[in-house]
Order: C-alpha cells, then sequence, then structure tokens
C-alpha cells in the first residue's frame, strides 16, 4: 500500500523522528482551542519546465507530513508519484528541476487516483493519531489546517489541474495555511525563500533524494519552529 511504502520511506531517509506517535501520552495542547494538527503539503508540477508548451503544469509528486502540535512531532508521511497524462514525457529541464525521473513518473498513478489514496491515508490517522477530518471540523476553528509555503500548490496548480480535468476536487484543500504570509505578518520582512526563512530561524534544510517528501518536511519543521516564536497559526488562503 501507499502509506506503508511511504513510512518505510520516510523512516529510512530519516525525515520522521517518530511514525504513529498516540497524543494521549503527550498531554494535552498548549492552547486547546486552537489547531491540533497541520498537514504540511508540497507538490511538484511539469510547470517548472519554463520551456513547456501547450499545458498549464500537471502535478507530478505529491508528499504530505502531519504535524502533532500536541507532541510537536511528524507523526506520519504520504508520498505519491502522480503519472502526467497530457504531456507523458519529461523534459530533461522538468527532470532536474523536480527531481522526478520518467520512470518515477511512468509508474506513478493518475491525479484522481492520487487524491483518492490521500483521502484513505487520512481517515485512517483518524484512527492512528486523532486527526480529525478537515471535511468533519468547525471551519470557523479548524483543529487540522493543511499548510504550505506561498499559495501556488494550492492555490494555482492543483485546483487548475484538477478544473481542467474534471475532477472531484479533495474539499479540505479548499482552504489552507500559507507560512510565506504568516512569516511576512509576523516579521514584516519577505524571505527570499522558503531555505532562507529556515536559515534565519537556524534550521537544517533537509534535501536528499525525494525532493517533495522532504520540502513537506522542512515546512512542518519551519511551522514548529514559527509557533515557537509566537506566529499564530491559522488560515490564510482559500480557492
Amino acid at each position: 500500500m501507499a502509506e506503508d511504502r511511504t513510512e518505510s520511506l520516510a523512516r529510512r531517509l530519516n525525515l520522521v523522528e517518530r511514525l504513529v506517535i498516540p497524543e494521549s501520552a503527550a498531554g494535552g495542547s498548549r492552547n486547546p482551542e486552537g489547531p491540533r494538527h497541520l498537514i504540511a503539503l508540497k507538490l511538484l508540477s511539469t510547470k517548472t519546465d519554463e520551456s513547456s508548451t501547450g499545458t498549464d503544469g500537471e502535478v507530478i509528486d505529491f508528499a504530505a507530513v502531519v504535524v502533532s502540535l500536541v507532541t510537536e512531532n511528524i507523526v506520519a508521511a504520504f508520498h505519491q508519484h502522480v503519472m502526467p497524462t497530457e504531456q507523458p514525457t519529461l523534459s530533461s529541464h522538468c527532470v532536474q528541476s523536480t527531481g522526478v525521473s520518467q520512470e518515477a513518473a511512468d509508474n506513478g498513478v493518475p491525479l484522481k487516483t492520487c487524491l483518492m489514496l490521500y483521502s484513505n491515508w487520512l481517515v485512517k490517522l483518524e484512527k492512528d493519531v486523532g486527526l480529525k477530518l478537515p471535511s468533519k471540523q468547525d471551519p470557523k476553528n479548524p483543529v487540522t489546517i493543511p499548510v504550505t509555503w506561498s499559495d501556488l500548490d494550492l492555490g494555482t496548480c492543483l485546483p487548475i489541474e484538477a478544473r481542467r480535468k474534471r475532477l472531484v476536487y479533495v474539499k479540505h484543500l479548499s482552504t489552507w495555511l500559507d507560512l510565506r504570509a504568516i512569516w511576512i505578518e509576523h516579521h514584516n520582512t519577505l524571505p527570499r525563500n522558503m531555505r532562507d526563512a529556515m536559515a534565519r530561524m537556524k534550521l537544517k534544510w533537509k534535501e536528499k533524494e525525494y525532493l517533495s517528501l522532504e520540502y513537506a518536511t522542512n515546512i512542518a519543521n519551519l511551522a514548529l519552529a514559527m509557533r515557537e516564536k509566537g506566529c499564530e497559526l491559522k488560515i490564510t488562503s482559500s480557492v
């Protein structure tokens, strides 16, 4: 299963300290009325290939890690290669920019299947780690919040492709926390990029072979560090 492969991968790459940590063993949240989990997401798209024509880009890699704000640890990870169907052949620039090989893309699943696997993974985490599904929470007081760095992935890449391919969109991905916007609001400065923001927080940038999973892990670690510095983690964006 996809989640089993991802758990093995996350352990092998040392991206997740502990997987599936029972929150009951960690005591109560510092703010019981605030969010309890973040879902850090990173998508890689063929849109990074500036020379591509005739396409608006397709997601070719989808990664997410769940952060418990009770234990302050990453508790689960999801990773799935996605098969591009409109422009199946990746250019050399796309391969170099994303780290996704042609073989990985060919062996991926269609975006529709990826979104289904992701949704099923969240349902499983409801039992494993006490994750409250975003679809079951009060939108005015969310306890599970998707988080990205910038609005590109959930504000542009994924919804545009989903509409173009007439896919049923995952409802809870229509609102999210843009960590860059929170940074600007709190620090009143614009970092050059997320690597720069992490350096300012004295965090080590994780970068190995599977870029999207590591990038999602970086987002998660930065979110935790920013929370420690007093940043309020809240919904900033929607489509």
